[in-house]
């Protein structure tokens, strides 16, 4: 009875361990793997609102996007709340210029339309609203659809893994070493 209590104990800790490793605290794996796609879709500055014709409309461009992040780092509140990664555009990939209809919401940013599409239009008595800015930058239709593997890819998917497989023994020891000190920790 006891071997059995301990295969499971050993089973539940190995599991931990493989948890912990895929959502890990090192990033740069997924630096590397988002480096090899792009989507398709619009990009607007933040403060890209113009008045043309009494309605409001978000000025952006179509532009290739790729999913970045500004460290490597990731702590649990970013990884809980995605935070920390940002759309941004790739440069040379720029296109048309396009508005998109938008309204306030209840805190006061500047949201797209409900059914409100990207449009061309001619703005001849354009105003820009200075003291109004949007709640999302980046508009894409569908992000499973418009992403696709770019040239890249050829160097960096090796990278990610090559990435991962170090990172993920790594973070194994580390968040294991965190954990033990906090146990010993606690118990002095």
């Amino acid at each position: 009875m006891k071997a059995h209590h301990t295969h499971k104990v050993l089973l539940l800790f190995c599991l931990c361990m493989a948890v912990i490793s895929l959502a890990s605290c090192m990033r740069t794996y997924k630096r590397c793997y988002e480096h090899a796609f792009a989507t398709d879709g619009v990009y607007c500055e933040e403060n890209a609102v113009y008045r043309i014709g009494g309605k409001e409309y978000a000025k952006g461009q179509q532009t290739a996007l790729r999913n970045v992040r500004y460290r490597s780092w990731e702590n649990f509140y970013e990884w809980y709340h995605m935070a920390g990664w940002k759309m941004k555009p790739i440069p040379g990939t720029e296109g048309d210029i396009v508005y998109r209809e938008v309204r306030a919401d209840s805190d006061g940013k500047m949201e797209f339309t409900p059914q409100s599409k990207w449009v061309t239009l001619q703005p001849n008595q354009a105003t820009h609203l200075k003291n109004k800015n949007l709640r999302h930058t980046v508009s894409i239709e569908n992000p499973y659809r418009d992403r696709h593997l770019t040239w890249r890819g050829v160097y960096a998917l090796p990278a990610a893994a090559a990435c991962f497989a170090v990172e993920a023994p790594f973070n194994v020891v580390s968040v294991t070493v965190f954990l033990i000190d906090d146990i010993i920790g606690a118990a002095f």
